[in-house]
């Protein structure tokens, strides 16, 4: 079911958007260039739809886009974070981004809501993933 997308959700997607400068920086800063430029591209491609978010090659780019960089950094977490608690984080984080995106269709009243929060879940689990790589 579509969403009614109005101008200030459109701001506040685009500003919870630019907040991935987080990991973005911080892969950057570590040295992680790949990682860096597949955060970058995720940033580019949300603030691109949410700019003018109406369904078209901008919106398929986006969903594209952030899957695959879900399953870039998800691999990446299977191969570097160690054993453990940590490993169970970052378990329960991957399920929550993926939980807190499908919640976005099964509540259409406030999918923001929880858009914003699997936008903040992205971020927190890239730069947790970041730190062990």
């Amino acid at each position: 079911r579509e969403h009614k997308i109005t101008s200030l959700d459109s701001q506040i997607l685009m500003t919870t958007s630019c907040v991935t400068f987080v990991p973005i920086f911080y892969a950057f800063y570590k040295g992680l260039f790949f990682h860096g430029f597949t955060s970058l591209g995720t940033c580019l491609c949300s603030l691109l739809y949410w700019y003018h978010p109406i369904h078209c090659w901008r919106r398929d780019l986006d969903l594209y886009y952030a899957k695959y960089s879900f399953v870039v950094y998800f691999l990446s977490g299977i191969c570097y974070i160690p054993s453990g608690l940590y490993w169970g984080f970052f378990l329960y984080g991957s399920f929550m981004i993926v939980f807190l995106y499908s919640m976005t269709y099964v509540f259409p009243e406030i999918w923001l809501r929880f858009h914003i929060l699997f936008h903040f879940m992205s971020i927190i689990m890239k730069t947790y993933i970041l730190h062990f790589i």
